[in-house]
């Protein structure tokens, strides 16, 4: 790990990561850190957090975001996005 990765990380507390579990945008933004410094299987550990929260802007995560561009060829994240799409097409008010 490159130097600046160990550090970004050295934020990233026990408190941080509780309070980022407390809303479905901490996870995501958490997920994008993760993506960026190539921690692929942490990334997806927070989207899917974000996701069992209520975030499920299929776009966003599958297409959209460019920070999340270097793991969407995870099978894990695919199969991730299989869930989000399902949810995403069959949400109701």
């Amino acid at each position: 790990m490159q130097g600046k990765d160990e550090k970004a990380l050295s934020v990233v507390t026990e408190d941080f990561k509780k309070t980022a579990k407390e809303d479905e945008l901490y996870p995501i933004w958490m997920a994008e850190s993760y993506a960026l410094i190539h921690e692929y299987n942490e990334a997806i550990d927070w989207i899917e957090w974000g996701v069992d929260f209520g975030f499920i802007h299929y776009q966003w995560l599958s297409e959209i975001n460019p920070f999340l561009e270097n793991i969407r060829g995870e099978e894990r994240f695919k199969k991730l996005m299989e869930r989000v799409k399902y949810e995403w097409e069959n949400f109701e008010v």
